[in-house]
């Protein structure tokens, strides 16, 4: 049993009394995973996510408001190739999709002006090198998603008025294939307890 726990704030502020500010952004992550050795060297498992965000441009009455949520799940499977003296080689290969919203509003106003609803499926692959520090502590690190496939499907309706009128409605679909190579190399090092007998 494992996960990730990320909290991120920060705040610009236009005054020296840091009483007005600028810019204020709030982000957190939680995704908890579980995973069972079902062949020598051979992992399989699960997690979900919660991802959600806002920020805030302005102060006062006609600040300008950001809200996104994530809610997620995935699988993933990960293949280890010993090499001797503790350290091992993986592959892990994970398939995930999420379901996502974003509003973007006018405080001081009843009604949002973009709601933004959509999906996503992503499969990712992520090879390492791990090391076993003792027979229940492993650290390892590797290159995160080092291919990345993506599909994003979105809905967005503009709206208006205290009834929440629709003014127009609009469709999209993204697809993608990157490398974190292009990303700062996508460079992770983290630590796994392993459990059981």
């Amino acid at each position: 049993m494992g996960g990730t726990l990320s909290f991120n704030t920060q705040k610009t502020t236009t005054d020296n009394n840091n009483l007005n500010p600028a810019y204020k952004q709030t982000y957190f992550n939680i995704t908890p995973s579980i995973g069972k050795a079902i062949k020598d060297n051979l992992l399989a498992g699960f997690d979900l996510n919660f991802t959600g965000s806002k920020s805030t441009q302005g102060s006062g009455t006609g600040s300008y408001t950001n809200k996104i949520y994530s809610y997620g799940a995935g699988v993933f499977l990960r293949k280890y190739k010993p090499l001797g003296s503790g350290f091992a080689i993986f592959m892990q290969t994970r398939l995930s999709g999420s379901y996502n919203t974003q509003k973007n509003q006018m405080d001081g106003a009843p009604y949002p002006y973009n709601d933004i609803k959509g999906y996503s499926f992503d499969l990712s692959f992520y090879p390492g090198i791990a090391y076993a520090i003792t027979k229940r502590v492993q650290l390892e690190t590797g290159f995160a998603n080092l291919v990345d496939v993506n599909y994003v499907h979105s809905k967005n309706a503009s709206t208006t008025g205290a009834n929440n009128d629709v003014l127009s409605t609009a469709r999209s679909n993204n697809f993608a294939i990157s490398t974190s190579l292009s990303n700062n190399f996508g460079f992770a090092v983290g630590i796994k307890v392993l459990l059981g007998s």
